[in-house]
């Protein structure tokens, strides 16, 4: 949600598949239960050989990964949102410029309203950062590239891999969840980690206004915590 997924595999060789997947040409598909969860292009592949045998590990990035490769706002004044126009909407228009100039693969699917803005962006940006910037504020939304099966009876049915989806909430929130690891619970995860560190501990701590702490009227701020052992 709201990210780019990724793929990673390793493969033999002698797999037929070795010579087009080291060309990094093609995708990667991910089926659970028989249902496609994950399709992405082929990014890198290092064909390495050691005593456990020859091999070539594969990386792919989700459909997203486009967004990163496509400027908007080819022009020297950019591209200019005049009126006020719903962030989603925006990313949505700007699929559609850049699927007429040239096909993304990705579609654009259900948008519903977050919070409506007029907006500029700067010659030759990448779709990715305007997605990060109109997505990522207080009152932006959710989004996902959901896979497309384009693929039937041994042969391509569709340009398309992948349809964006924006909403102001994508999902519904389990507050009642529960995360279980070891033996004698749900385990239904499969590990987890646990830091402590002293890193940012301290016995009193400063803070200094943006205009320095020997501004007039700007005191530097302080706190102490008096049971602390210095």
């Amino acid at each position: 949600l709201n990210g780019m997924d990724s793929a990673g595999l390793r493969i033999r060789l002698d797999n037929p598949l070795a010579d087009p997947i080291c060309a990094c040409e093609g995708y990667i598909k991910g089926y659970r239960d028989g249902q496609l969860r994950y399709v992405g292009p082929i990014i890198s592949a290092e064909e390495t050989a050691d005593s456990k045998g020859a091999g070539v590990s594969v990386n792919s990035a989700g459909a997203p990964w486009f967004f990163g490769k496509r400027f908007v706002g080819k022009s020297a004044t950019g591209y200019v949102q005049a009126s006020p126009r719903d962030r989603a909407l925006i990313i949505s228009d700007l699929i559609g410029i850049l699927n007429a100039e040239n096909d993304t693969g990705i579609q654009v699917g259900a948008v519903s309203a977050a919070s409506a803005i007029t907006y500029t962006i700067n010659p030759y940006t990448y779709l990715s950062e305007v997605l990060t910037t109109l997505s990522a504020s207080y009152d932006g939304f959710d989004w996902r590239v959901y896979p497309i099966e384009n693929y039937a009876a041994g042969a391509v049915t569709g340009s398309k891999i992948g349809e964006f989806r924006a909403a102001p909430v994508l999902g519904i929130a389990q507050d009642n969840a529960v995360f279980e690891y070891g033996p004698g619970t749900r385990n239904n995860v499969i590990g987890y980690s646990r830091t402590v560190t002293r890193q940012d501990q301290a016995n009193k701590v400063f803070h200094n206004v943006s205009e320095g702490p020997d501004a007039p009227g700007n005191p530097t701020v302080s706190a102490t915590d008096a049971t602390a052992v210095s």
